[in-house]
């Protein structure tokens, strides 16, 4: 055996291999940009998950990377223009939510927590604590942070549909260290946080790997592969499974039991994204979401609480318009779709005595 052609053909396929991917990379920084997703972290002093301070980047959505967003992470560690001050006398407006607050899908400027912020800004500060991902179990933890560090005077909670059984231990997301309720002992657990380290962290500095991850999402394919077909069928046909949507009833009931009786001295709103899917399709029959808002009004108006379902909101508007609230390739709002919901939320805060 040549061995020296042998590793003359393995040194060419390594130079080779090489440049394809330098090729690869430059052409995923420049004319197809991969998703550049702010970092998040445990912070154990805060005891929550929240994004890396002060760093800001663009995400882009899809294979050709059609939807960019900017993002700005701010000194507390969210996705906000402004710095958080602890200290502002104003009163202040707490957006607590998933990636609808997040936001994915628009630019920072255009989410409605700050068209809301640019409206009331001589009178209120609204701050709104968003992470991809969250259920409604981990919008308790974050209502906790929120208030031990900030005192609020109102908070705004935004539930979407699979806040409920995400909320079940056995359901929450993995490696994101989100709280959860066991659906058995009703107690508060916390999945394990998985940080990116060594190679991994020296991976996602990758533009190729982040468009593979990202904006291909071979990352969830590999996931959604091992996880028990049940899940899909459960938020396929939730009205069906009878056992898991009483246990999600309870642990709505308890979730907001507790945030009830934990802010005694603030307000609290609940909106509740609207139908949209039905609204479109116009098919209301065939929907397996309605359940969940008719549960939320008649939950949170028996407690007294403000609640808002932009169902009807929306559906007015799609009539009109004929406009989507979301785009094609992504289903959270897209900046129609948050400037809607400013445009219904603003004078409800103001009818309910939420706002002067």
């Amino acid at each position: 055996m040549n061995y020296t052609n042998l590793i003359k053909n393995f040194l060419a396929f390594c130079f080779g291999l090489v440049m394809v991917l330098l090729v690869l990379e430059v052409f995923f920084t420049f004319i197809i940009p991969a998703s550049n997703s702010p970092e998040s972290f445990y912070d154990e002093a805060d005891n929550i998950v929240k994004f890396k301070p002060n760093t800001e980047g663009t995400m882009t959505l899809g294979p050709w990377a059609e939807q960019p967003f900017y993002w700005h992470i701010n000194n507390a560690g969210w996705n906000n223009f402004l710095d958080y001050d602890a200290d502002d006398s104003r009163p202040l407006i707490a957006v607590i939510g998933d990636s609808y607050i997040q936001p994915i899908g628009v630019d920072i400027n255009k989410s409605y927590p700050v068209l809301l912020q640019e409206k009331l800004k001589t009178k209120y500060r609204v701050y709104q604590f968003g992470m991809s991902g969250a259920p409604l179990s981990q919008y308790l933890h974050m209502n906790r942070y929120v208030k031990a560090k900030y005192k609020p005077d109102i908070f705004i909670f935004n539930i979407v549909h699979n806040d409920f059984i995400e909320s079940l231990s056995c359901y929450t997301l993995p490696g994101r260290n989100y709280m959860a309720i066991d659906s058995s002992s009703k107690k508060e657990v916390f999945l394990p946080f998985h940080s990116y380290l060594g190679i991994a962290q020296l991976a996602r500095k990758s533009n190729l790997i982040c468009y593979l991850m990202r904006n291909l999402k071979i990352n969830s394919r590999l996931v959604d592969q091992n996880l028990p077909v049940e899940t899909f069928d459960l938020m396929a046909d939730m009205p069906k499974q009878t056992a898991i949507r009483e246990k999600v009833e309870e642990v709505t009931d308890l979730l907001l039991t507790r945030m009830k009786n934990e802010n005694p001295d603030s307000k609290l709103v609940f909106v509740m994204d609207g139908l949209r899917a039905e609204i479109e399709l116009k098919d209301f029959e065939n929907g397996t979401n309605s359940w969940m808002n008719k549960m939320m009004k008649e939950k949170v108006e028996a407690m007294g609480i403000s609640f808002l379902d932009l169902t009807n909101f929306f559906q007015g508007e799609y009539n009109k318009n004929n406009t989507s609230f979301s785009s094609k390739i992504d289903p959270h709002w897209n900046d129609y779709g948050h400037q809607k919901v400013y445009e219904v939320l603003y004078p409800f805060l103001l009818e309910e005595g939420i706002i002067k």
